[in-house]
């Protein structure tokens, strides 16, 4: 699951050992009062991250499940409290060699760039083990799944996934040609499974399109009682799956050792 210590390209590239960085790269402080909410682009040639802690881009970087509290390990506090705006530029020979990958290879070639801008700006050296964490798994429940398989859009935009799951909103989530690894990482980032990991455990292979929406609320006896239905009830209801605590071995990254990142 974790593409860790990628430095260089496959393939042709690789063959000049040449090592995968940015030409170029901008590291600022977010402003306090910025609207603009956490987010992160690829604009072809360029990398835009707004708003976001080194802890999020790490768990990006990395490929880590959104849930990365329990998968970054260690560190100072501030790698989780304090926002950063990032503007990276790739020069003319990378960026064209990233765009003639396959598709399946391009997000990994991403990755690699990522990690080389962690290193080199905020020092970032970090080691993988496994640990045996507390976690939730999605599991099929009673009477099976109520999945709509997913359908190919020839009409969507290249530079827009055909596997993807958008946030409408709190509580609402809108699955296209959606794998259910993906869909158990985006239940990861949920409010209310208080920053536990979701492992895929149903066993389903395809690809699907639906939509799970829920009242808001937490899994620890807080909600109101009138409040209907809950991401458990919705998840069950909707879409004939549930969640299922237990302990799983899960890959974890170790910080062993960053800084703030340098001046520009």
């Amino acid at each position: 699951m974790l593409g860790l210590m990628m430095t260089v390209l496959q393939g042709a590239y690789a063959q000049n050992a040449a090592p995968l960085t940015f030409e170029v790269a901008t590291i600022r402080d977010t402003d306090p009062s910025s609207p603009i909410p956490p987010s992160i682009r690829d604009l072809g040639n360029r990398l835009l991250v707004r708003n976001m802690t080194l802890q999020e881009i790490i768990s990006i970087a990395y490929d880590l499940n959104f849930a990365s509290e329990q998968q970054v390990i260690g560190g100072p506090s501030w790698m989780s409290t304090e926002r950063f705006d990032v503007t990276a530029k790739e020069d003319e020979g990378v960026a064209k060699h990233i765009q003639d990958l396959p598709a399946e290879k391009q997000g990994d070639a991403n990755r690699a760039l990522m990690q080389s801008l962690l290193a080199e700006r905020f020092g970032l050296k970090v080691h993988q083990e496994q640990r045996t964490l507390t976690t939730y798994t999605l599991e099929i429940a009673k009477g099976g799944p109520k999945l709509s398989h997913g359908v190919l859009d020839a009409h969507l935009p290249s530079d827009i996934p055909q596997n993807r799951v958008n946030v409408r909103g709190v509580g609402w989530l809108e699955a296209h040609n959606t794998d259910m690894t993906l869909f158990a990482k985006t239940l990861s980032s949920q409010a209310e499974l208080t920053g536990r990991m979701v492992m895929d455990r149903t066993g389903l292979k395809g690809r699907y399109n639906f939509t799970l929406r829920w009242t808001p609320a937490t899994l620890t006896g807080d909600e109101d009682a009138d409040a209907s239905p809950s991401l458990l009830s919705a998840l069950q209801e909707q879409l004939g799956l549930k969640l299922t605590t237990r302990k799983n071995p899960v890959n974890v990254l170790l910080v062993d050792s960053v800084e703030r990142p340098s001046a520009n």
